[in-house]
This record gives C-alpha cells, structure tokens and sequence, in this order.
C-alpha cells in the first residue's frame, strides 16, 4: 500500500486560506503494540480500490506528519467505515499527537487523547467524523478504545483516511 498526502483545496470562509489535508490509510504505519490490520478492498460495483486499516477493540495506528514542522492547530476528521455488515452503534477514537523536533528525544510523551465519537449510519458507507480540534506535532496516533463509554459498536471498523484543516 502506497501512502497518499493530497492538499485538497482552500476553506474560503476563513480570512486565510487553510489547506485541507487527505491523508490515506495507505500512508499509516501499524504500531507494534496492539496495531491494526491493514488491507485494500475493491467495490462491487464501480470497483474502486480503497485501502484502510481494520481496527478491533484497543487497536492503534501512528501517522508521522511530515510537513508539520511545529505544533499547528487543526481540525482533524476520521474516514471510515464499518468491517462487518451487521451491527448498530457508536465508534470511539483517541486522537493524540507528539512534537519531535532537533535534539529532543524520539520517545517523546504524546499529549492528552482527544476524543472522537461517530455512529455507524448505514453499512458499507463511508462515515466522516466531525471536526475536532487536536494540536498536531509531527506524530500523531489514533486509537480505538471501547473503554470509551461512547464506543458501542461491538464490530471491527475500517479507517480509509484523515483530514487535515
């Protein structure tokens, strides 16, 4: 799978633009605790290829952000869908981030998890969670945690992508 960073457009209701970001599951890397299952799927239909990483309860992936030199705020929103064809309920992300920059340690503490919650609409959709605020450095983590009493969909999920404003 080949990593995709795409700088989508302008957000035109700001005093300045914002580049939006699309970063694709194709660009993620697995952690090695507890890491989620990457793959590729092709629609039955138009046969679109997407790639995504399967994420069970407690699975984790990390994201390097490379052309975030500093901790910038953003809006970050979660592409996903769901795994399996049945089930109903709610998915629970964390979102955190670590600043790394010259002559500071690899094995920097990341911040406090930002938490994302979205409900699965309809099967085989793709679902976009709303934007969230998170100060990004240059790594960035997302877990899915059904700790979260948010977190009800006892399925797997599948993350295609992230945005980036």
């Amino acid at each position: 799978m080949g990593g995709i960073v795409r700088h989508v457009g302008t957000t035109t209701t700001q005093t300045t633009a914002s580049p939006t970001s699309y970063i694709s599951a194709g660009a993620f890397l697995p952690t090695s605790t507890n890491g989620a299952t990457a793959g590729s799927f092709e629609t039955l239909t138009n046969k679109s290829n997407c790639d995504y990483f399967e994420f069970a309860s407690g699975s984790a992936i990390s994201i390097n952000v490379p052309f975030i030199a500093e901790k910038i705020s953003y809006n970050v929103k979660i592409h996903w869908t769901n795994a399996e064809i049945v089930g109903t309920g709610n998915v629970g992300f964390f979102v955190e981030s670590a600043t790394i920059s010259n002559n500071t340690a690899i094995d920097t503490a990341y911040s406090p998890a930002v938490i994302i919650d979205d409900t699965l609409i309809t099967s085989d959709t793709l679902h976009i969670t709303e934007p969230t605020a998170i100060t990004l450095g240059l790594g960035l983590n997302i877990l899915r945690v059904t700790r979260n009493a948010g977190d009800t969909y006892t399925q797997n999920i599948r993350v295609l992508g992230i945005e980036l404003t």
